[in-house]
């Protein structure tokens, strides 16, 4: 019995030990060679009974046929063309190809959507930037969002307020590879999208949809970048906003012809009701399947993806008619670097002493460079909190924030 992981990077690496728990091998597939060692050397392959590198299309599938995997999933972003090719290929659950590449490229995504009769973002795409600029100009509603089409997080993304400033995020996209290393072909601009954010987790099968989460997603302005990740926080299942946001996003994965598995989908709500930000096609990032599990009764998102891939859905069909339960508030807050230098020390210590401490991940450690903290990947890490009461997570949120400012880190700047 095994299972098919493609990229299981991000949030994608807890799926073998937890499908190994359950009794089944996993076998890693990665998708291109050209993936970065920033994001492959965090591939522990003692979780795999094999690792694969896609070359080939013929000789993955005969690889893996010798395998008679149960399915295939994409662990991470990068994985969800692959893993959607592989599962039609094979006749195993699968989303189909029709649709993959709107399922990665953003400018595609919301064009897909448009077309189905729903709110999308207005944009243009090109690769010349005077076309950029003039679509711009035209459009007349500053600030624009510029944008690599394909990435993940804040990657590339800037907020431009002119002409030059547009000049100047497209010659910082083109000139590299987006973080899973692929080339940046070409440059999307939109619209602004003025009004809160929230990211939406969905398990589906067959078609039918559940909303496995519902957070709240807020940004920093600080450090000269308006990109800076702030906190995620889990809301109630039950709201005049979640009504909004559910009848909205399950149009968006029927649009997007999400038939089966996980998705993330980031959520404006605008004056003119929600507007879709970019969805990606996989388990929510990075921590907020762990928090999520900690926060949520019965089964939050993994849970439901490992109920459908092994179990067929038995507790999918139970829940699927159904709202969440809280039985923790929780959030995940990303830390912020105010100065930049070579890190002497970090006291972690202080963090773990949080009120409603659940976990920590820290990259800045003695010896390490410390940068400001301008967007998601230059962040030096992040604190889950999950809590009773929502007020003692709010004051740990508040300590928290502090700490970064004056004894977390201990850094040796350049002008001393």
């Amino acid at each position: 019995m095994s299972v098919v992981i493609v990229n299981p990077f991000s949030s994608g690496a807890a799926l073998a030990p937890a499908f190994t728990k359950e009794g089944y091998h996993s076998t890693a597939v990665i998708s291109s060679r050209a993936i970065p060692p920033a994001i492959t050397s965090a591939l522990r392959t003692s979780d795999f009974q094999g690792v694969i590198y896609h070359d080939d299309l013929d000789s993955t599938i005969s690889q893996l046929n010798d395998l008679s995997p149960c399915a295939v999933v994409a662990g991470s972003e990068s994985g969800v063309e692959l893993a959607d090719l592989l599962s039609e290929k094979m006749g195993l659950r699968s989303n189909g190809t029709r649709l993959s590449e709107a399922r990665r490229d953003k400018f595609l995504q919301s064009e897909t959507v448009r077309a189905a009769g729903i709110r999308a973002v207005q944009q243009h795409v090109c690769e010349n930037v005077d076309s950029l600029c003039d679509w711009a100009a035209s459009f007349a509603r500053w600030p624009v969002i510029v944008k690599p089409l394909r990435s993940t997080g804040s990657d590339g993304v800037s907020k431009c307020y002119n002409t030059q400033d547009i000049r100047s995020a497209f010659t910082a996209i083109v000139s590299q590879n987006n973080k899973f290393g692929e080339p940046n072909h070409g440059v999307l601009v939109q619209e602004y999208l003025d009004g809160p954010q929230y990211v939406i987790d969905t398990m589906s099968k067959d078609g039918q949809h559940y909303i496995a989460t519902y957070w709240k997603y807020d940004l920093l302005h600080i450090n000269g970048s308006p990109f800076v990740y702030d906190k995620e926080e889990i809301l109630p299942s039950v709201g005049e906003v979640q009504k909004q946001l559910k009848e909205y996003v399950f149009k968006v994965l029927d649009a997007l012809e999400i038939r089966n598995g996980p998705t993330m989908t980031e959520v404006r709500i605008c004056v003119d009701g929600p507007c879709l930000v970019e969805l990606g096609a996989r388990l929510h990032g990075v921590d907020g399947p762990r928090l999520a599990s900690e926060a949520i009764e019965v089964a939050a998102q993994q849970e439901l993806m490992l109920d459908v891939v092994l179990q067929g859905g038995t507790l999918f069909d139970k829940v699927v008619q159904s709202d969440y339960t809280l039985r923790k508030h929780a959030m995940i807050v990303f830390l912020v670097s105010h100065v930049e230098g070579v890190v002497r020390s970090v006291d972690v210590e202080q963090l773990r002493s949080l009120p409603g401490f659940v976990d920590m991940a820290c990259t800045a450690t003695k010896g390490s460079t410390l940068t400001k903290t301008v967007d998601l990947f230059s962040s030096p890490g992040r604190v889950l909190l999950a809590h009773d009461e929502e007020a003692v997570v709010r004051q740990a949120y508040t300590m928290l924030r502090t700490l970064e400012r004056t004894t977390l880190f201990d850094v040796e700047t350049s002008d001393c």
